[in-house]
């Protein structure tokens, strides 16, 4: 049983599980009106094999309060596949056009409490308009470059990435690193 304490942008529900044989209460967060499938959202590392260019973008992040650099991030829409939305947001974001991907994994973001599932990938293919986001989400994107040395120096530097999904998907897409 669940019932909604909270509803905005996101929504808070009650849960009431039985653990074994305990009755217990306890709050999950959602984007959807139900807890009933999880909230689905896609990342990825983009890469331009030709130019030798990998493409993250920074932007301030309420619940770190601060900036941080990233894997470019986007949710996925009601029917929406997830490889279409990731090239969806690729293109959003930063301009990026994806002509071949490798899926790197599906996980839980912070299953304690959030109902969210995020797939991960590597995108393969070119820059080819301005991005920085849909501008009625003033989402304050800024685009950075690297090129493959510099992107092994960000994973070797303690701190410099504080987001675990792009963590991730530097480290799986390490093997494109030359």
């Amino acid at each position: 049983m669940s019932k909604k304490l909270f509803s905005k942008w996101l929504k808070v529900f009650e849960v009431e599980m039985l653990i074994n044989g305990n009755q217990l209460k306890r709050e999950v967060v959602t984007r959807k009106n139900t807890i009933s499938e999880p909230d689905l959202a896609v990342a990825g590392l983009l890469y331009d094999t030709h130019i030798d260019i990998y493409y993250l973008v920074k932007q301030y992040r309420p619940g770190a309060g601060e900036p941080l650099i990233e894997v470019m991030a986007g949710l996925v829409d009601y029917g929406e596949e997830t490889i279409d939305a990731f090239k969806r947001e690729a293109m959003e974001e930063v301009g990026f056009e994806v002509r071949s991907y490798e899926k790197l994994g599906k996980f839980h973001t912070s299953p304690g409490s959030f109902r969210e599932e995020i797939e991960l990938f590597i995108g393969f293919g070119s820059k080819t308009e301005n991005g920085g986001g849909v501008s009625s989400e003033q989402e304050g994107i800024e685009i950075i470059e690297f090129n493959s040395q510099e992107i092994a120096n960000l994973l070797s530097e303690e701190g410099s990435i504080k987001d675990i999904k792009t963590q991730y998907c530097l480290l799986k897409g390490h093997r494109h690193i030359k």
